[in-house]
């Protein structure tokens, strides 16, 4: 009689790419892909807290996860620190049950990754259900941070259809409205229960109300003294204009000699997925030349034959992109050693995700360690980052934050662009480090910037195909002051 085999399954996938050998060149790198399927594993191990999961990256025991109840699997997976954070949440209604739990407010994060639903023990996938629990924390947190939190829906088979995406990711709702007012009461219920919002009376009629945007209030930060963010872009030497030496042409008569920019940057990354064929003349540095700022956020100035404007934050990331996408090439990011070292708790997947770029962000001017418990030590972070904006007392360049923007902008950027994984990440650096557009910059300033913007390879869009300048000619502002010509 053949013996018995063990309870549990085991999964065996070989040769994966033999009858399909195509499919092989759409794998993204390691980390990337490694990224995802610890997602996966993820779903898997918070669907079901009951069962025991092992899971071996490059044959190493990376998680072993006992079975247990849902708080001790979520500390078993994300790491010891979630133990004082996690908040109860639970309800029961005719339509439907509420299990799991949310994250303090005060362990917010910048970045996407931890927030988890879960129907009938499945992962779903619900913009809808994520905005009900945002809203729950809309006081509570800022703009731009997401709360952690696990939840699980059961709902009878008879009110939902999960057959409305190939990979059972998405789930519709019979009463879509009520599923949102009791997901987002049930949220503003276990708040209450640490005092950080208003309790919930369930005994109430639950109705939805339909969400209006609320705009908030941005709050121009004044320059502060000096121009702080130039010496980011005064490291380097401006290459030799290559051609349309005379865009400016004679404008500056006065000028006794060529004042040459005193920057470079290096190449563009010659795989940019969107290049685009620079069809602007190099702007040659002339002294004297004339800038003036609008509304803070364009630059204008009078070339021989047109009026140019500039965004001045697209024309930052522009020149921001090409300089960090030569420092991957050269390994040659200047960083700013920190007085003391911070430690940044990223989610499982982020901190494989950083983990895979380690060398790629060190060589932009990031200094840290990886630790156990998903726990990023970091020493140094990329010097122009402290004083770009020139008020680097703002919260968003903190070291943390600025990592875990990064990220946030990097996973963005993937869904978004087709862009291979080395200029994703230096564009990803180039948007979180880049001017605001409500910034006031100076003559001095603004001449920098532009002299900067025409000695890059690409100087008219961005890597997200964002236009950087457009041209208005002395015939289209005639135009505007012929006779009946846009009179109302």
């Amino acid at each position: 009689m053949a013996e018995a085999l063990p309870k549990g399954t085991n999964v065996s996938v070989k040769n994966l790419f033999f009858n399909v050998p195509a499919r092989r060149s759409f794998l993204r790198s390691n980390a990337v892909e490694n990224k995802h399927i610890l997602e996966v594993f993820q779903w898997l191990a918070l669907a079901r807290p009951d069962v025991s999961f092992t899971y071996y990256q490059d044959d190493k025991v990376a998680h072993q996860l006992p079975a247990t109840r849902l708080n001790h699997r979520i500390i078993h997976l994300f790491g010891k620190h979630y133990a004082d954070q996690l908040i109860p949440c639970q309800e029961n209604t005719e339509l439907m049950q509420i299990r799991g739990y949310v994250g303090k407010p005060t362990h917010a994060k910048k970045t996407r990754g931890a927030q988890f639903f879960f129907v009938n023990q499945r992962f779903v996938k619900s913009t809808y259900l994520h905005h009900a629990v945002r809203r729950a924390f809309a006081d509570l947190i800022p703009d731009g941070e997401f709360p952690f939190y696990v939840l699980e829906l059961t709902v009878l088979p008879e009110h939902i259809d999960v057959n409305v995406h190939p990979n059972k990711t998405e789930v519709k709702f019979a009463d879509e409205r009520m599923v949102y007012a009791i997901v987002n009461a049930a949220v503003k219920k276990a708040l209450a229960t640490c005092y950080v919002a208003p309790s919930i009376n369930f005994e109430q009629s639950v109705n939805h109300t339909p969400f209006k945007p609320s705009s908030s209030n941005v709050t121009a930060t004044t320059r502060g003294k000096g121009y702080g963010w130039l010496s980011s872009l005064g490291k380097q030497q401006a290459a030799e204009p290559r051609s349309w030496k005379n865009f400016f042409g004679n404008m500056a008569t006065s000028a006794k000699e060529h004042v040459p920019p005193d920057q470079k940057l290096g190449p563009i990354v010659a795989s940019e997925a969107n290049q685009r064929e620079a069809v602007a003349p190099a702007v040659t540095h002339v002294p004297g030349q004339v800038y003036f700022q609008l509304h803070k956020k364009y630059i204008l100035t009078q070339t021989k034959l047109d009026l140019l404007l500039i965004d001045q934050c697209a024309a930052h990331e522009r020149i921001l992109y090409e300089k960090y996408s030569q420092q991957l090439k050269t390994a040659s990011g200047n960083a700013q050693q920190l007085l003391f070292p911070e430690r940044v708790v990223l989610s499982p997947a982020d901190y494989a995700l950083t983990e895979g770029f380690s060398k790629a962000l060190q060589s932009m001017g990031f200094k840290f360690s990886l630790e156990p418990d998903h726990t990023v030590v970091i020493h140094g972070y990329p010097a122009e980052s402290t004083v770009v904006r020139g008020y680097p007392e703002a919260s968003e360049r903190q070291p943390k934050n600025l990592l875990e923007s990064i990220l946030k902008q990097f996973k963005c950027n993937q869904e978004t662009l087709k862009l291979a994984e080395g200029e994703n990440l230096a564009y990803a650096l180039a948007k979180r480090t880049c001017l605001p557009a409500n910034r006031g910059l100076a003559p001095e300033e603004m001449d920098m910037l532009v002299s900067q913007l025409f000695s890059c390879t690409n100087n008219r869009y961005t890597p997200g195909g964002r236009k950087i300048w457009s041209a208005l000619g002395a015939d289209q502002i005639a135009r505007y002051f012929q006779k009946g010509h846009g009179d109302s």
